[in-house]
């Protein structure tokens, strides 16, 4: 039997879809301008029709534009004939074949709509069913907006620096309680829109959700700004984001910040926000170029930003305590405690959840009492739906001092070091103890060549010092004379000196003048430190010396 479809009642059907599927809250279906059929602004990838049969102006049917002699409209007692497609796929009209495919492969032969509760998210959702020629389907998902309550932009201050347009933002509550953000596009101003080029004020009402916001926006002129740094103000984003939607922190001279989009950033560097990586940009804007790090996440395949311990207490694993006294103190200090689960994307109604930590989380393996520091203690989540991550916490491993006898206290009287490191204490059996890194504790020996030298070795690290037995005061061993290779990196303010006989590890403050840098040693090791790779091990983080003399670090 002929599957018959009017070109007339074909444009109806389109017509009634758009309407219900605008009804529900979704996106209409269209024929795009390649000919397959797009619901909203996605293209389904599948043909809607071959040609086209149109009526002419002198009411006979057309075939891709050519006449047929067939009337479409009854003139001088010719009846009208119908147009339809038969089912070996070609345009008829009445009962002529045309020869003329009007349907090229799968097409769509039924669309609709329905509704669901979403028991994850807890969203309502609009399910567009596509029946094709071939009998199967495609069920695609929207989310159907929830009514607001109000909205307000998110910005404190609304004065903006004359030529640097700003990223702005709207935070828009839900009448039941929740608040997203939503960034302000051209199309959300009522009337007029800020010339972030032209200083004045402006009187802006920017709509979204039936709500409006009226504010006023002043755009000042600063003579000799300049823009003193930038950062990705969220690295991690959601494969398939666009990339206007990434926000970017600007601070400049003037002591003033705001948000900026990524896209008005000059970027070099690949990039691909459809696949998931770690990607590493310069940008520029503005007077300034920095390194850019973006980490491109698939969230619906992890949805788990970090993991955060909530009820673990600090404690410390005796020096050489055995199994069973590592196993009691876990079953404590850790087992039955809780971690907080931060998510990307809202889920059972929450962004965070607490849960309880169980045996099977916590992995001991490279726990080892043998060795004084701080020794690592992972803790792995794994929610079915949701994702998994890990966490690894620093647990000190000391001595019992009780019976030792303190032979000096050094102190440092840099800021950076001292406050850091705090007061070294050296004992008479062969340990030293920094208040500073929460009374974590060393083995050392002093250098039989240089007994101003000190070599301390904790958490599997080996670590020089200088002590100044005088005046009773201790500093990061550097040696004399230039390295032979520095890596630095301003986002992470670190800096790294190679020498011939140790590696020079640093905070580092970076200066328009080379003069003015501040460059303040915390900690030296041995040349061996660095593998084959070119990283090195320092503090639960391995650092990559790269070859453009950047670095790169990671936990």
């Amino acid at each position: 039997m002929k599957k018959i479809i009017t070109a007339i009642s074909l444009m109806l059907v389109t017509c009634l879809m758009v309407l219900a599927l605008a009804s529900c809250g979704t996106d209409a279906v269209t024929i795009g301008e390649n000919g397959n059929w797009f619901i909203g602004e996605e293209d389904t990838g599948v043909k809607a029709s071959g040609t086209n049969a149109t009526i002419g102006s002198n009411g006979n049917w057309y075939i891709d534009g050519t006449d047929t002699g067939k009337a479409a409209v009854a003139k001088d007692g010719t009846p009208a004939e119908k147009v339809t497609i038969g089912e070996n796929g070609n345009w008829f009209i009445g009962q002529t074949d045309t020869g003329v495919k009007a349907v090229v492969g799968k097409y769509v032969v039924d669309v609709t709509t329905d509704t669901e509760l979403d028991t994850t998210t807890g969203k309502s959702l609009v399910l567009t069913v596509i029946t094709y020629s071939d009998g199967t389907t495609e069920t695609l998902k929207r989310e159907v907006p929830r009514k607001l309550s109000f909205i307000d932009l998110l910005d404190s201050s609304t004065e903006y620096i004359k030529g640097y347009k700003p990223y702005l933002r709207l935070m828009a509550a839900t009448i039941d309680g929740d608040h997203y953000e939503v960034p302000v596009t051209d199309d959300m101003f009522l009337y007029g829109k800020p010339d972030f080029n032209t200083a004045g004020n402006y009187n802006a009402a920017i709509v979204y959700g039936g709500k409006i916001v009226f504010t006023t926006i002043r755009v000042v002129d600063v003579p000799d700004v300049t823009v003193t740094d930038f950062v990705i103000y969220n690295a991690n984003v959601d494969k398939g984001s666009d990339i206007s939607s990434i926000s970017v922190q600007v601070t400049f001279s003037n002591g003033t910040y705001y948000m900026v989009r990524l896209s008005d950033l000059t970027l070099e560097g690949e990039y691909d926000l459809n696949k998931v990586g770690r990607y590493t940009l310069k940008g520029t804007y503005g007077n300034r170029s920095d390194t850019l790090s973006l980490h491109v996440h698939d969230f619906d395949e992890n949805n788990i930003s970090h993991i955060s311990p909530s009820g673990i207490d600090e404690f410390y694993i005796p020096y050489n305590a055995d199994a069973n006294t590592v196993k009691g103190l876990l079953d404590t200090k850790v087992i039955g405690r809780t971690v907080q689960v931060f998510l990307h994307k809202e889920m059972f109604g929450a962004t965070n959840i607490a849960l309880a930590i169980t045996e099977d989380m916590v992995d001991a393996s490279l726990i080892d009492a043998s060795q004084l520091g701080r020794v690592p203690l992972k803790i792995t989540v794994s929610l079915p739906g949701v994702g998994t991550d890990s966490l690894t916490l620093s647990i000190p491993v000391k001595a019992d001092l009780s019976g030792a006898t303190l032979l000096k206290t050094y102190t440092n009287d840099d800021p950076n070091v001292g406050g850091m490191l705090g007061t070294l204490k050296a004992y008479d059996n062969g340990f030293a103890e920094l208040s500073g890194m929460g009374g974590m504790q060393a083995t050392y020996t002093i250098d039989a060549n240089n007994p101003s030298k000190v070599t301390a070795y904790s958490s599997g690290m080996t670590l020089y010092y200088l002590i100044d037995n005088t005046n009773d005061k201790y500093s990061v061993y550097v040696p004399q004379g230039e390295p032979s290779a520095t890596y630095t990196s301003a986002e992470n303010e670190m800096k790294v000196a190679v020498y011939s006989d140790c590696v020079v590890f640093g905070m580092w403050v970076p200066n328009i003048d080379p003069s003015l840098e501040v460059f303040g040693p915390i900690y030296s090791m041995p040349t061996s430190c660095i593998d084959e790779n070119n990283q090195v091990y320092m503090s639960g983080t391995v650092i990559t010396l790269n070859p453009d003399g950047s670095l790169t670090m990671e936990n």
